[in-house]
């Protein structure tokens, strides 16, 4: 039983290395995306410009989720 708990816990935690592998800083975003309305916007360009999975600002940037 221990080691099935630890074999999960491996593949969940390489499924989280490859969903933050898979991050892209999108140069279609003008501006500095900081507030609440840019994360909206950027989310939206993601998925419905360019055909990502979602958007969200990190570091006043918009970036793409893969």
């Amino acid at each position: 039983m221990l080691k099935n708990i630890i074999v999960l816990l491996e593949i969940a935690e390489e499924a989280v290395v490859q969903i933050e592998a898979c991050e892209i800083t999108t140069r279609w975003f003008r501006g500095a995306c900081i507030s609440l309305s840019d994360n909206q916007d950027c989310d939206n360009l993601c998925r419905r410009g360019v055909g990502w999975l979602s958007g969200s600002c990190k570091n006043q940037n918009c970036v793409c989720d893969c």
